[in-house]
């Protein structure tokens, strides 16, 4: 299920197959003082978030599982970051890969690449019917904020989604439906200086995608 729209197309492939890059050691958790890294973006006047990390998870190959909600939310909510300290304090660079085993128990590992936003916000993958299957995908960004101050994200994705800021799950849905801009509307408070931020959304059958805006909030 996926509405393409001026979407920048970015290759799963590519994000999986990241060559001529010191790999980062996934053993231990992260600190607890987290030194933020990665794709740094300011909070636009046109709501645009750009630059991203992103780490894709190939769960199951072969489409999807009719009317399995539990399967899709009990996959969905499973935690592919806990090698580098989990969701909440992952920090994703193009050093980093993530070990994990996909649903025939096979060992995988995940790296992330660097991927762009088109000019409205829209980051997916590539439309791949060959390569169908359950996919978890996070994309990581830094946002860069000169003051304290609140901020509306506008978010859409296909299929599942969350968003975590500072650390913070701020958003979720587990709606399975195709991606449109402003789908869902939530309030953040930045603080002044950098600011993580990690959207997870999901394909239940082909290619994920989701749309994100940033506004400071008048």
């Amino acid at each position: 299920m996926m509405r393409l729209h001026g979407i920048v197309i970015v290759s799963i492939l590519a994000a999986l197959a990241v060559t001529g890059c010191e790999e980062q050691a996934v053993t231990e958790a992260a600190p607890a003082e987290i030194e933020l890294a990665g794709p740094i973006n300011e909070v636009r006047a046109d709501g645009l978030v750009a630059d991203w990390m992103v780490m894709v998870f190939n769960i199951k190959s072969g489409g999807e599982r009719e009317q399995d909600e539990e399967y899709f939310i009990k996959t969905f909510d499973a935690d592919y970051l806990a090698p580098i300290g989990g969701e909440a304090k992952a920090v994703l660079t193009a050093k980093t890969v993530v070990p994990y085993k996909d649903e025939s128990g096979q060992d995988q590992k995940a790296t992330a690449s660097q991927a762009s936003a088109d000019a409205i916000g829209w980051l997916s993958s590539e439309w791949d019917e060959a390569s169908a299957g359950r996919r978890i995908a996070y994309a990581y960004c830094v946002l860069k904020s000169d003051k304290p101050q609140k901020v509306k994200l506008y978010f859409g994705s296909d299929d599942e989604g969350k968003i975590w800021v500072n650390g913070e799950l701020v958003h979720k849905t587990y709606d399975a439906r195709s991606c449109e801009s402003r789908q869902d509307t939530v309030t953040v408070d930045l603080k002044k200086g950098l600011n993580s931020m990690l959207v997870k959304t999901s394909q239940r059958s082909v290619s994920w995608v989701f749309a994100l805006e940033a506004y400071a909030a008048k």
